[in-house]
């Protein structure tokens, strides 16, 4: 799907039931998300960010923008809860060759596949 990203193909997962009357519900959450993924992109950059924040493999923020691209967006059935992957470009270097996954509930952050509090 092109709605999230003018330069890749987004995978959308929509968990629910499939008749037209619980779908239309959902099909607006993703339109709402549409309209604001960038700054939801921008919170999640942060956080890879914060993950290499003085350590030796510290990147500039600029720099950890072009290393992902936002890959994968997941509707779960609540309708609260979004899971979201952002993956490595090809010409990433292999010590960031890692997807980074992340859960957004209600509209905040709660979980991510890495310790962004702590750095590593």
């Amino acid at each position: 799907m092109n709605t999230f990203s003018s330069v890749n193909a987004v995978v959308l997962t929509v968990e629910g039931d499939p008749d037209a009357a619980s779908l239309a519900p959902k099909l607006a959450l993703v339109r709402e998300l549409a309209a604001e993924v960038n700054p939801l992109l921008e919170q999640l950059y942060q956080l890879a960010y914060r993950k290499y924040e003085g350590t030796p493999w510290v990147k500039p923020l600029a720099e950890i923008r072009t290393m992902y691209y936002l890959f994968g967006v997941t509707l779960k059935r609540d309708n609260t809860t979004w899971w979201f992957v952002l993956e490595p470009e090809f010409s990433v270097e292999t010590i960031y060759n890692h997807v980074l996954r992340f859960t957004r509930v209600n509209g905040a952050i709660t979980w991510a596949n890495f310790d962004y509090e702590t750095p590593a």
